[in-house]
């Protein structure tokens, strides 16, 4: 299997991976820094509900959808495009960083802190990238030896 495949499906592995780790350690959860009492601070309750942060100014859940189009743009050897992308799903992901609490119907839930599922997630848009970069380069370095 080629390496820049290999980061293609290292990116599936590790965005699956981070819906069922925690991501998310509020004032709900921290009784202990091991046990996860509150249900939401796993990935695939934020990957359901994520998307009405535009109500608050959040973007970042939208990193799954652009993210989504750069895996189908990098799958399809559409790799600008899918560099392109990548990065903007990153950026946007890397938003969630600026988020201090998580409102909900009775009171907000402070944040303290991000936990592995959160970065786990955006190193899936980054494999992304990476794969991307890989095929770009490869993509250069025969265009070059060709002209050569």
């Amino acid at each position: 299997m080629k390496i820049e495949r290999s980061f293609l499906l290292a990116s599936l592995i590790l965005f699956i991976a981070s819906l069922f780790l925690p991501t998310i350690i509020t004032n709900e959860s921290s009784s202990h820094p091991f046990y996860i009492s509150y249900p939401m601070s796993m990935g695939l309750p934020y990957l359901v509900i994520g998307w009405m942060g535009i109500f608050t100014g959040m973007f970042a859940w939208y990193a799954n959808i652009v993210g989504l189009i750069a895996f189908i743009f990098t799958s399809t050897k559409k790799h600008d495009a899918g560099i392109f992308f990548a990065s903007i799903a990153i950026l946007l992901g890397l938003q969630s960083l600026l988020l201090t609490e998580i409102p909900n119907i009775v009171n907000s839930d402070t944040i303290n802190y991000f936990s592995i599922g959160f970065y786990v997630w955006i190193l899936s848009f980054v494999a992304i990238f990476i794969s991307c970069l890989i095929s770009l380069l490869k993509l250069k370095n025969t265009n070059q030896n060709i002209q050569s």
